[in-house]
């Protein structure tokens, strides 16, 4: 069977400076991690929804009003790229997406 994985490959700047070091406070990684995990792989689009930040707050007891507030922290440090209302691109210079096909025996 041959199956498609995709990776998420963290781009370390300067040799120190990464998407984590950019967060200034643990609940914007937090954030940041789910954006990752459900934006879209193939142009790093990620659309902000009541359905989505009610996941948020049950995953990781983020409140809307610290999520809303973690978002503007995310763009002010250029992780994400605002788009238009709700709409915001994850910045390819921290992070992005490769696959790798892998043939899995039986």
């Amino acid at each position: 069977m041959h199956k498609i994985r995709y990776w998420l490959k963290m781009n370390i700047l300067e040799g120190t400076c990464s998407w984590i070091t950019k967060c200034d406070h643990i609940g914007e990684a937090k954030l940041f991690g789910y954006i990752l995990a459900t934006m879209n792989r193939t142009d790093g689009l990620w659309t902000n929804t009541k359905q989505k930040r009610l996941a948020v707050e049950q995953l990781y007891g983020l409140k809307e009003a610290s999520q809303f507030n973690y978002m503007k922290n995310l763009v002010k440090n250029g992780l994400l790229l605002k788009k238009g209302k709700g709409e915001y691109q994850v910045n390819k210079q921290y992070v992005s997406y490769g696959k790798d096909e892998q043939t899995h025996p039986k």
